[in-house]
């Protein structure tokens, strides 16, 4: 296997990989491996050259109970409708 060194690594984003290193219970290596692989590779069999997958909204997804989900489509709603004042 070949090795690859990183330098001048921001500190910020050392201790995040740190913190979810540990929270998955792996090696920062076997992490970052795996983040690499997800990115990467991920956007390869999407066929996506250069496209890396953004998850940072995974964790809101589905958190929403029934009535704020339907506050919100009824906020969309409100929004949708034409004025047609405006384009007339």
């Amino acid at each position: 296997m070949r090795q690859i060194t990183l330098r001048n690594i921001d500190p910020d984003l050392l201790k995040k990989i740190k913190e979810l290193a540990q929270k998955e219970n792996l090696s920062m290596n076997k992490f970052i491996i795996k983040i690499l692989k997800q990115a990467l590779l991920t956007a390869e069999k999407k066929n996506i050259p250069g496209q890396i997958p953004h998850h940072d909204l995974d964790e809101l997804a589905g958190t929403w109970s029934e009535q704020e989900a339907q506050a919100f489509e009824r906020a969309l709603k409100q929004q949708r409708q034409i004025d047609e004042e405006l384009w007339s």
